[in-house]
C-alpha cells in the first residue's frame, strides 16, 4: 500500500509491506499433505485388492505344495494314486494362472472376460483336491 504524505517538510511516500512468506509455507505445507492423503486414499483401495489377491494365491499354492508332497509320498508306497495328486496339482496351476490373468486385466494388460459360472460345479471341482487322504 502507498500513502504520499508530508515528512518534516519533505514529500514522501509511506510504503506498508507485508511478509506472507510463511503463510505461503503454510499453504504450500498444507497442499503437499492433501495431496498425499488424497493419494493414499486412491492407493488404499489397491492396497486391499492386493491382500485379497495374496491371500487367494497364497491359497493355490499351499494346494500344490501340498499335493506335490503327497505325490513324492505316493510315489514311493502307491505309485496309482499320484496321478490325482498331479490332477490336483495341474488345476491349482491353472486357477493360479487365472488370478494372473485376472491381476493383468485390472492393470490394464490384459482383458476382463465376464461370464456365468456355476458356483456348485466350481466347488464340486475343487472339493476333491481340497479333502485330504
Amino acid at each position: 500500500m502507498l500513502m504520499p504524505f508530508v515528512f518534516h517538510g519533505e514529500s514522501a511516500i509511506l510504503t506498508i509491506i507485508h511478509d506472507v512468506t510463511e503463510r505461503n509455507l503454510r499453504l504450500l505445507a498444507e497442499t503437499k499433505l492433501q495431496k498425499r492423503m488424497e493419494q493414499a486414499q486412491r492407493l488404499e483401495p489397491m492396497g486391499v485388492m492386493a491382500g485379497g489377491i495374496a491371500h487367494d494365491f497364497n491359497n493355490l499354492l499351499a494346494i500344490i505344495l501340498g499335493h506335490a508332497d503327497i505325490g513324492l509320498y505316493d510315489l514311493k508306497r502307491n505309485p496309482a494314486a499320484v496321478g490325482k495328486s498331479l490332477e490336483c496339482i495341474v488345476q491349482a496351476a491353472e486357477s493360479a494362472a487365472l488370478l494372473c490373468q485376472q491381476m493383468l486385466a485390472y492393470s490394464g494388460k490384459g482383458k476382463f472376460v465376464v461370464e456365468p459360472i456355476s458356483l456348485s460345479k466350481t466347488i464340486h471341482d475343487m472339493q476333491g483336491c481340497l479333502m485330504w487322504r
